[in-house]
């Protein structure tokens, strides 16, 4: 995918990082809902267990403007500081990409709860997971709610060496697309 554009959001609340973050995701996630225009996120920062302050935004210039515009409510209330929109530096290099971790999901307990709940819509017999972990591996996570059902869950995420698979096309949060590394 080609970045000519970039926007960085530094986080000042250390003590919320994790929900900031989430909802700066959620914001990436609407505008790509509503404008149907994919936008990459990245996190220059991040370290095995922890997504870091910086939360980077890759799109088009117009496209961008309107996530900036987003932040506004959280700028105001200085829990974050929007840094102008740039061009991605020529020599930046694209080597690899974040991608939503299913395989941790697969680990909690809510994960088992919806599987049942599906088993008993479709009348089989309710699984049970030996393998669920009331707490899951140390895998960076963010608190997201569903705009349609209102609901809460976690999405995991980790960073993959590599360029994204061509099929992966991305995804509605903004994930499973190659960023380039500055």
């Amino acid at each position: 995918m080609a970045t000519p554009y970039y926007v960085d959001v530094m986080i000042r609340m250390g003590d919320i990082i994790h929900d900031l973050h989430g909802r700066l995701l959620y914001l990436v996630h609407k505008i790509i809902i509503e404008e149907k225009i994919q936008l990459v996120v990245s996190w220059p920062d991040m370290k095995a267990t922890e997504f870091g302050f910086v939360f980077r935004v890759f799109g088009p210039d117009e496209t961008l403007k309107k996530f900036v515009l987003s932040c506004q409510p959280m700028v105001t209330r200085e829990m974050i500081r929007v840094y102008p929109i740039s061009e991605t530096p020529p020599h930046a290099k694209a080597d690899h990409y974040f991608a939503r971790d299913r395989s941790v999901e697969k680990q909690t307990p809510g994960y088992l709860n919806r599987e049942n709940e599906r088993c008993k819509r479709r009348g089989v017999q309710v699984k049970t997971n030996a393998n669920i972990l009331q707490e899951p591996k140390k895998s960076p996570y963010l608190p997201l709610q569903s705009g349609s059902t209102e609901k809460r869950f976690s999405i995991y995420i980790k960073k993959v060496s590599g360029m994204a698979p061509e099929s992966s096309g991305g995804n509605n949060y903004g994930l499973g697309l190659t960023v380039p590394i500055f």
